[in-house]
C-alpha cells in the first residue's frame, strides 16, 4: 500500500518532481521510439489531410462532339464546350470552419495518445526506479541475514543459543530470499517493458535519485488537470463540430452555380 501511494505521488506532481535530466531524456527517447506514437502520428496526419479535401470546387468538366450542320453539304461539325460548378459561397466557409475543426480534433487526440503513452513509461520508469532501491535493500539484508544465521549457528554448537532461534534465522533469511527473487523477477518485467515501449530498445537507468516535492493545494491541481487533460479540449470541439455539421446540412439547400463556355 505503501508503494501505491508513494507512486501515486509520484505521478500527481509529475509536473513539479521530475525535472531530472536522466529521467527527461528517457521520455523523449520513449517519444521517438515508441511504435503506438509512430503510427499515432501517421494517423494524425491522415485525418488532417482527409479534412481538407473537399474543399475546394470540383474539377471543371469537359466535353466535345461532332454534330451534323444545320446547311445541307457542310457534314459534322466539331463543338466543345467546359463548364465549372460552385457551391454558394457561405458553404465554403462552412467547410473550411468544420475542416479546421477536423484537424483540432486529430492534434488533441493525438495529444491524448502522447500522453497515455508517456504516462505509462513515466510510471514504468518510476517503479523501475524503486524496485531497484528496494532489490538493493534486500541484497544488504541477506547480508545481514546471512551472518546472524552462521553466528547463532556457533553460538548453538557452543551452547549460548537454542535450535530454535538459528531455525527463527533461517527461516527469515529464506523469507528475504523469495522476496529478492521477485524483486529481480519484477526488475526483469518492468526493463521488458520500457524496452517494449521504446520500440524494443533497453532504456539504462541511471542510479540516482528523484526528488519529490511537496504536493500543490487541491485546487492548484484540479486547475492543472484542467489545462492540460486535453479531453477537456475533445468534449469543447466535439461540440463545436456537431454545430458546424448541423450549419453545413442546412447550407446543402442553397443553390449552386455553374458558368461555362462553347464553341464550335
Amino acid at each position: 500500500m505503501k508503494r501505491k501511494i508513494l507512486l501515486f505521488i509520484a505521478i500527481i506532481v509529475a509536473n513539479h518532481a521530475f525535472s531530472q535530466s536522466w529521467l527527461d531524456k528517457a521520455l523523449k527517447e520513449i517519444e521517438g521510439n515508441n511504435p503506438l506514437l509512430k503510427s499515432g502520428l501517421l494517423w494524425k496526419e491522415a485525418k488532417r489531410a482527409e479534412a481538407s479535401t473537399g474543399i475546394t470546387p470540383k474539377n471543371p468538366f469537359v466535353e466535345a462532339g461532332w454534330f451534323p450542320a444545320e446547311e445541307k453539304g457542310l457534314g459534322m461539325k466539331k463543338t466543345w464546350g467546359i463548364s465549372q460548378s460552385f457551391d454558394f459561397p457561405s458553404l465554403y466557409f462552412q467547410k473550411v470552419k468544420k475542416a479546421n475543426t477536423s484537424k483540432a480534433i486529430a492534434d488533441v487526440e493525438y495529444k491524448m495518445l502522447r500522453q497515455e503513452v508517456l504516462l505509462n513509461a513515466k510510471s514504468t520508469l518510476i517503479e523501475l526506479f524503486y524496485e531497484k532501491k528496494v532489490l538493493d535493500k534486500l541484497k544488504k539484508r541477506v547480508e545481514q541475514t546471512q551472518q546472524l544465521v552462521g553466528w547463532f549457528q556457533k553460538r548453538v554448537e557452543t551452547g549460548d543459543a537454542s535450535a530454535l532461534d538459528l531455525n527463527n534465522a533461517r527461516t527469515r533469511l529464506l523469507n528475504i530470499n523469495d522476496r529478492l527473487i521477485s524483486s529481480e523477477a519484477n526488475i526483469a518485467t518492468l526493463t521488458r517493458k520500457l524496452a517494449q515501449l521504446n520500440g524494443e530498445n533497453v532504456i539504462l537507468l541511471n542510479d540516482t535519485l528523484i526528488t519529490i516535492p511537496l504536493l500543490p493545494n487541491c485546487d492548484t491541481i484540479i486547475s492543472t488537470l484542467k489545462a492540460n487533460d486535453p479531453r477537456f479540449a475533445l468534449l469543447t470541439l466535439n461540440g463545436k463540430q456537431s454545430v458546424e455539421d448541423l450549419n453545413l446540412a442546412k447550407g446543402h439547400w442553397l443553390p449552386n452555380f455553374e458558368v461555362g463556355y462553347e464553341s464550335e
